[in-house]
Order: C-alpha cells, then sequence, then structure tokens
C-alpha cells in the first residue's frame, strides 16, 4: 500500500512506480516455486557474476556463462528454452 503510485505524494510519483514494480516483481518471483529456484541460484552466483554448466560439447565439462543481473540471468535461464534445460 505504501508504494502504490495510486496512494503517492505527486513530488514521490516516479519514486512510488519504480518500487512498486519492484515489489510485484519479487511478489511474482516469490509465489512461482521453480522461479524461486532460479532467483535462489542467480544469488548464489551474482557475485561471481557467472555460472557453470555442462558443456554440450565435452561429456565431462563444463562451460562458464556469464550475466550482468537478474533479468539477464532470468531470461538466459529461466525464459523459456534458453540455457535452462541444462541443470
Amino acid at each position: 500500500k505504501r508504494w502504490h503510485p495510486d496512494k503517492a505524494h505527486p513530488a514521490d510519483k516516479a519514486l512510488s512506480e519504480r518500487r512498486f514494480k519492484e515489489i510485484a516483481e519479487a511478489y511474482e518471483v516469490l509465489c512461482d516455486a521453480p522461479l524461486r529456484r532460479l532467483y535462489d541460484l542467480y544469488l548464489r552466483c551474482a557475485e561471481h557474476g557467472y555460472v557453470e554448466v555442462p558443456d554440450p560439447d565435452e561429456p565431462y565439462g563444463f562451460m562458464q556463462v556469464t550475466f550482468e543481473d537478474w533479468q539477464h540471468f532470468r531470461n538466459l535461464f529461466g525464459g523459456g528454452g534458453g540455457l535452462a534445460s541444462d541443470f
């Protein structure tokens, strides 16, 4: 309620809209079990900026896949297709 754009003071409208979108996205992630597992993986890998996945060309090898932020990680691993099938 606090960050709802319709309830915000006009001077705080832009901040309220941004925070409301962040909260809605967090709620979406927390309510979706597969997406939450993906976010947990993102948190474990975020400090390194990469995740290791099986290398399709090497049966016993791995490759590092770099990412910039949560949206980039989500597009790579959770956007329907991508590398998500490698897990």
